[in-house]
Formats: structure tokens, C-alpha cells, sequence
């Protein structure tokens, strides 16, 4: 339970730091293509291109983390009816039926 935990912090925040930075980057980007912010002329489409890009990353990580969640919590709740089963079974002496 503890490691499904971590996991899936750890892919919360991966989602949460990439849609975060990806809109920053996105609207900063932005600002540079239209000329509201003055830089060189590839920042602007670079900055915009890897804010898309992260903001792509973050949407596939929540995506990810919750099919994963989804997947161990399919697994746990058959492994507690398995166990649920077997205990029923040695209890009575005879296999319990679902």
C-alpha cells in the first residue's frame, strides 16, 4: 500500500510540475511570437514548443497514474476476495461459493 502510495505521488506531482511549467512556458512563449516580449527570434517558437511539450508529458502522466491506479486497486480488491475465500473455506471445511 505504502509503495502504491509513493507511486502514484510521484506521478501526481510529475503531472502537476509538467501542466504547470508546460501553460508557463506556453504563455511566455506566446508573448515572444507576438511581440509582446522582446527576445531573439527563436526563443519564441522554442519556449512555445516546449511548453506544448510539457504540458503533452503532463496530461500522459495523469493519463498513466490513473490507469495505474485503476490496475493495483483492481489487483488488491482480487487479492482481498481470494484471501476473503480462502478463509471462509478453512473455517467451515467446505470451499465457499462466490
Amino acid at each position: 500500500m505504502t509503495k502504491r502510495n509513493t507511486a502514484l505521488s510521484a506521478l501526481v506531482w510529475i503531472t502537476v510540475l509538467g501542466l504547470g511549467l508546460g501553460c508557463l512556458a506556453t504563455f511566455v512563449g506566446v508573448l515572444m511570437v507576438t511581440g509582446a516580449l522582446e527576445a531573439a527570434s527563436w526563443v519564441g517558437p522554442w519556449l512555445l514548443g516546449v511548453g506544448l511539450g510539457l504540458f503533452g508529458f503532463g496530461l500522459l502522466a495523469s493519463l498513466f497514474a490513473l490507469v495505474a491506479s485503476a490496475v493495483v486497486r483492481a489487483i488488491e480488491d482480487a487479492v482481498a476476495a481470494r484471501r476473503r475465500a480462502a478463509a471462509e473455506h478453512t473455517a467451515t471445511g467446505r470451499i465457499a461459493q462466490p
